[in-house]
């Protein structure tokens, strides 16, 4: 889903997490994406570095007591070398 951390989302990610518990969802994902085209409207209108604070956030808020951690294969330092490295492409 994407969030308002891309261009073309609506909600916010704790929105998001919000409703998908009242409609019993345990668990969502969120697919931002890097847009970097020409023919964007809004280049590079995904920050990271604020949506890892926000979603580490969430994490925390919604994590439930007892059960495993999620898995972090994405850091924090692989995700902002990703995007260094495809700003410095463009």
């Amino acid at each position: 889903m994407h969030t308002r951390f891309s261009e073309d989302g609506e909600d916010t990610p704790e929105t998001m997490c919000r409703r998908a518990l009242e409609l019993g969802v345990s668990e969502i994902g969120f697919s931002e994406h890097w847009d970097v085209g020409p023919y964007e409207q809004k280049p590079r209108f995904f920050q990271p570095e604020p949506w890892y604070t926000e979603i580490e956030r969430l994490r925390g808020l919604f994590a439930v007591p007892g059960s495993r951690s999620p898995s972090r294969t994405c850091t924090r330092k692989k995700l902002l070398k990703c995007c260094a490295a495809s700003r410095s492409i463009m």
